[in-house]
């Protein structure tokens, strides 16, 4: 039985069968509020981009502390 290999969503490196390589989820996260707060992307854009729901709540509380809500 050949499973596909699972690849990090951040580099395309080969992961353990998660969504991400060791701590490139923080990575993704914080490269996607860099973007939001240059105004390359949108936070909805950035929020679309994160693979689940815990990672798009985490940028949206990064993003809300950074213009003092």
């Amino acid at each position: 039985m050949s499973t596909e290999p699972t690849v990090c969503r951040h580099c395309g490196e080969p992961t353990l069968g998660g969504e991400y390589a060791p701590g490139h989820d923080s990575k993704h996260r914080g490269e996607l509020y860099r973007a939001v707060l240059a105004g390359e992307i949108t936070e909805d854009q950035a929020r679309a981009d994160l693979p689940t729901v815990a990672l798009a709540d985490q940028l949206s509380n990064d993003l809300a502390r950074s213009r003092g809500r």
